[in-house]
């Protein structure tokens, strides 16, 4: 993948998108991850939360992990 001109570098993508009004994190993330991988996952793990760029804006990020079995492949994601 191609990072800003780094040849060694790397980048993860991840799904993710702006937290609905009333909702939680951990609910967005399912859904999320429902329509970018097509994946139904039920349990989700809190890795932490972040501050991509401090100082600059007052975005956070919550980062989660989850596992998934083949069986858990619904759709083929990509919305």
């Amino acid at each position: 993948m191609y990072v800003a001109g780094e040849k060694n570098g790397y980048a993860i993508e991840v799904c993710g998108r702006v937290i609905d009004e009333n909702k939680s994190p951990e609910t967005s993330v399912i859904r999320e991850t429902r329509g970018e991988t097509g994946l139904a996952i039920s349990q989700v793990l809190q890795v932490r939360t972040v501050f991509l760029s401090p100082g600059l804006i007052k975005e956070q990020v919550h980062l989660y992990v989850a596992a998934y079995k083949n069986e858990d492949k619904i759709g083929s994601g990509g919305v």
